[in-house]
């Protein structure tokens, strides 16, 4: 095994806040060196460099390789809202040189450390995630049965994934998702989330709720309970995301970690580019619910 923790990461500018955020508090709460592999689209050097000035207090003990996205090979595809990034993780396990890795979303505050889930056994199986119910109870449970997929099958969120990189490596993961992103183009309600419950249903291992805890705009939870713990914000609108200030219940404990890295006193109202607005648009009916 190497003398590093290998952690990828899959973003773009939509989500630079979030992940300055998920970053300083993965290396807040370690004292393993870590590798960062970064799949972006759209990161300037500039932004890049801004990502050690957070970082800066933990310098010597992390390592960052960048990667930009190659778009060509998933145009046509639906989107979230029209973006691609849902499907780079898909593609993401070939482009490394690890036995595993972990991956983590964008959109995480973590308050434990990170070893303790890259040392978690997979049992022989390819991939460790959070369960969270069956199929049969999820929003994208029709495509399933496409796949004689039975509906008490476990259905897992892929905002935190533990990954056995050989064994994905040698089924050819990356080609058969992205085969099944372009038959079932438009029909895969959680894009490349679908498509992993799809080719690893009943062969992923179950990882403990605290590597992947969710936390909605609206959660209350008091400090205790979210201790020892990989916070997922899921849903919108994230903290970061136009007035999340005011809409997210668990804004104060983001901005906690926030005010830590290089974009303290961030505010969402400034800078809004017309990505940042045209995902406000599309995002408009979650800023209503309760």
């Amino acid at each position: 095994m190497t003398n590093y923790i290998p952690i990828a990461f899959c973003t773009d500018k939509l989500m630079e806040v979030g992940l300055h955020v998920t970053l300083f508090s993965l290396m807040e709460n370690t004292k393993h060196n870590i590798k960062i592999y970064l799949f972006h689209e759209g990161f300037s050097k500039s932004d890049l460099e801004l990502i050690h000035v957070t970082l800066k207090p933990f310098a010597g003990q992390y390592e960052l390789v960048a990667h930009e996205i190659n778009k060509d090979e998933y145009k046509g595809l639906h989107g979230l809202y029209g973006n691609l990034i849902v499907y780079y993780r898909l593609a993401m396990p070939d482009l490394v040189e690890e036995e595993r890795l972990i991956y983590l979303d964008s959109d995480l505050l973590i308050k434990t450390d990170i070893s303790e889930l890259f040392n978690f056994p997979l049992n022989s199986k390819p991939l460790g995630a959070r369960s969270n119910g069956t199929i049969n109870n999820m929003k994208d449970h029709a495509i399933f049965k496409k796949f004689d997929m039975s509906s008490s099958c476990r259905y897992f969120n892929a905002g935190v994934l533990l990954i056995d990189i050989e064994a994905w490596k040698k089924e050819h993961c990356s080609a058969k998702g992205l085969e099944i992103a372009k038959k079932h183009n438009g029909e895969l309600l959680f894009f490349d989330q679908t498509i992993l419950n799809i080719m690893f249903h009943n062969n992923f291992e179950c990882i403990p709720e605290k590597f992947n805890f969710t936390i909605s705009p609206s959660s209350e939870h008091d400090e205790e309970s979210l201790k020892d713990k990989i916070l997922h914000f899921v849903f919108s609108p994230k903290p970061w995301d136009f007035l999340g200030e005011y809409k997210h219940k668990q804004y104060p404990l983001f901005k906690s970690v926030l005010d830590k890295t290089v974009f303290k006193g961030y505010n969402s109202w400034n800078s809004l580019s017309f990505q940042k607005l045209y995902r406000t648009f599309r995002i408009g009916k979650t800023y209503f619910k309760r």
